[in-house]
């Protein structure tokens, strides 16, 4: 009977834990970000409800995708747009990233980025500015 209490303990503490994160992942859907690196720079992101937008002075790149949220904390960017900068950035019409939001503290969104055109994994912080 223990046994059953525990378990009815945890499956509840687990599943506060996972709804708890897919809200903070909302609060990460809309507004204006920056992502920092040291080979790019400062990316600036604006991000609406069906589109983000990159701007990256250093590159000289501007570009805008549509945003297919696949459920609270993933979400796919595909028909990217140049909007400024050089055409190697250009990318091909079926290339879809997959952003996975791993985890919200305050301003802050830990991220995990795939690609179909790679296997290459990225994780990435990004800080809500607006």
């Amino acid at each position: 009977m223990i046994y059953y209490r525990l378990i009815l303990l945890f499956l509840t503490f687990y599943c506060q834990k996972n709804y708890s994160q897919a809200s903070n992942c909302e609060q990460m859907h809309v507004g204006k970000f920056e992502l920092k690196s040291k080979v790019s720079g400062t990316t600036t992101i604006i991000r609406t409800a069906t589109t983000q937008t990159e701007i990256n002075k250093l590159m000289d790149v501007k570009s805008i995708y549509d945003i297919v949220w696949i459920d609270k904390c993933t979400y796919e960017l595909r028909n990217r747009r140049l909007l400024k900068g050089d055409t190697k950035y250009n990318g091909e019409p079926n290339d879809v990233f997959k952003i996975q939001i791993l985890k919200v503290e305050g301003i802050k969104a830990w991220l995990k980025t795939t690609a179909n055109f790679t296997d290459f994994v990225t994780e990435s912080v990004v800080y809500k500015i607006e």
